[in-house]
């Protein structure tokens, strides 16, 4: 597959990629700061920002007529529909008889043809025209100071219809709304513009971290149809993803030494001005990111292993509709899905149609937070379609959906119970030297598969072990209602794993707390982590820690 030479980057080096027509090189978390219309902005004939800079000296100098018109001429040279009406406004301007003039009555004819040759985004296909969204904003404040704020906000508002992501625009017209008085509309106006600020940055004070991707701003913050999101915005940078990540795929043959991971988690944010009949909805969002390793044969001169890095990326923001699965509102989730449960084929089937068609090189596959628990039913369910084995060119790697922190496993090789804890590991994370001791690379997969972090049941293995094992080495373990479950003194029920760290705590590795897994009998796993009785986990005592932690550290062979 060759890559678009207009907006595909290219690959030059581990920590930077360059961007065509631009100076600048972007991290490998540049997908999140792409901006459509700067990419469609560099289609557009330059001779418009001569023109326009022409108006700003003219406004700098006061000269707010000229300013004006020159605003207006540069728009017209960024726009083809509005540069065609212009050209034929001055073609008419010629005598009777004249050669303009029998043009001009051709236009129906002749103006389809020119405006082949017109570079540059078209606004009536929805694609944003940064350029034209500036040449508007400047007049607008040529108008606002011309005392005229109705045409300010006229031309402020054509801003914003042409480039919602330009934030002058916005600014423009809420100036020209509090020059009419209507203070309501421009509060409004400046809550949007403050929201949309506020989900591009970290502290308050700087952009540390770029946030939502800047066009899924649009639709949270300036209620940008989703659907027109969707083909502007959304599907042409998923396919350059796509494109970028075949053309890494071929540097870094065998395909199968790439492992592409998909995460897929529910947004808790959505626009704070919705329309009645849009009350009841959230979204999904679906990341990628890619996982370089070297050979299977553990060749370390494989190009693999020096091959640059692929950036992440948002690729997907999926509108769902009714509440979101951790919606406090119980009875209007069971209105909107049925159950809680049947949440998971709700998403099953998106999840299943973007891996069949734009997604065949995905490997692995994990619901976070509030969608884990619907793990396993999504797991069936591509299993069902067929598409967790392995294919062709990837002999290897079938899709791995990850099974998550509180389902009960079995071993398939030693036969003992646990339960899974923590986050998972995409690739083991051992030493060489434990690598080496446990033969890891001596699985059919070796160390380039997921893998848990196990509390082993002590009836299996005494001593409260914690295993390390590899994703092809367990299966899930479905609880019956026979199963033994235990209970502590105060009757609290801790599911049919027995082992130190369940009837005491678990220790959060990143920060001194000690939690207990939550059995659910109804779901058969662990759930969220409750601080056990009598210990406060924002309180617990290094002592506490450490004796929990003694209680967890043998690390067992996988």
């Amino acid at each position: 597959m060759v890559p678009s030479k207009d907006f595909l980057p290219v690959v030059t080096d581990e920590e930077a990629i360059e961007w065509p027509g631009t100076d600048k090189k972007w991290t490998t978390d540049r997908y999140r700061t792409l901006s459509i219309a700067d990419m469609w902005a560099k289609k557009v004939l330059p001779r418009w920002v001569t023109i326009k800079e022409a108006g700003n000296r003219h406004y700098n100098k006061g000269e707010l007529g000229p300013a004006y018109a020159a605003y207006g001429d540069a728009w017209a040279l960024t726009d083809p529909h509005i540069g065609l009406d212009h050209l034929f406004k001055k073609l008419s301007q010629h005598p009777e008889g004249s050669a303009a003039q029998r043009l001009v009555a051709q236009k129906d004819d002749i103006a389809p043809i020119i405006a082949k040759f017109f570079a540059g985004p078209v606004s009536a296909d929805g694609q944003p025209n940064k350029c034209s969204a500036i040449c508007l904003a400047n007049r607008a404040q040529a108008n606002l100071k011309l005392g005229d704020p109705v045409a300010a906000a006229k031309d402020a508002q054509a801003a914003m219809m042409m480039d919602p992501s330009y934030v002058k625009g916005h600014y423009r017209y809420k100036s020209a709304l509090e020059a009419l008085g209507e203070k309501d509309k421009a509060a409004r106006v400046d809550a949007r513009i403050r929201q949309f600020t506020a989900l591009s940055v970290n502290d308050g004070k700087e952009v540390v971290d770029p946030g939502f991707w800047l066009g899924f701003r649009l639709v949270l913050c300036f209620q940008k149809n989703y659907s027109e999101y969707k083909r502007v915005y959304e599907d042409p940078r998923a396919k350059h993803w796509r494109e970028l990540a075949c053309v890494q795929a071929e540097r870094m043959s065998p395909f199968a030494t790439m492992r592409v991971h998909m995460d897929v988690g529910c947004l808790d944010v959505r626009p704070k001005v919705a329309t009645a009949e849009d009350e009841q909805f959230h979204f999904i969002r679906i990341g990628l990111s890619v996982i370089n390793n070297r050979n299977r044969t553990s060749d370390i001169d494989h190009p693999a292993v020096n091959a640059p890095h692929m950036p992440s990326i948002d690729y997907r923001f999926v509108k769902m509709k009714g509440p979101a699965p951790h919606s406090k509102d119980p009875e209007a989730l069971r209105a909107n899905v049925g159950t809680p449960q049947s949440y998971a084929h709700t998403i099953a089937p998106i999840l299943a149609g973007i891996i069949k068609d734009e997604l065949p090189m995905l490997t692995s596959l994990s619901l976070s937070d509030s969608l884990s628990e619907y793990s396993d039913e999504v797991r069936s369910y591509l299993d069902r379609k067929g598409l967790l084995a392995p294919r062709m060119g990837r002999e290897l790697d079938g899709l791995d959906v990850y099974y998550t922190a509180g389902s009960c496993i079995k071993h398939k090789r030693f036969g003992y119970r646990g339960v899974i804890m923590g986050n998972v590991d995409h690739t083991c994370s051992m030493s060489d030297e434990w690598i080496a001791q446990m033969g890891v690379d001596q699985l059919t997969r070796g160390r380039y598969q997921p893998w848990y972090h196990v509390l082993v049941d002590v009836r299996d293995r005494p001593g409260g072990q914690r295993c390390y094992v590899c994703h092809d080495n367990m299966e899930l373990w479905v609880v019956g209602r026979e199963e033994e479950v235990f209970a502590t003194k105060d009757g609290t029920c801790l599911g049919p794993i027995d082992h130190p760290a369940v009837r005491s705590g678990i220790q959060n590795l990143s920060i001194p707390t000690i939690y207990r897994p939550e059995w659910d009998p109804r779901r058969g796993r662990y759930i969220k982590f409750a601080p056990p009785p009598g210990i406060q986990p924002e309180r617990a005592t290094a002592a506490q820690v450490a004796q929990v932690a003694a209680q967890v550290a043998q690390v067992a062979v996988s």
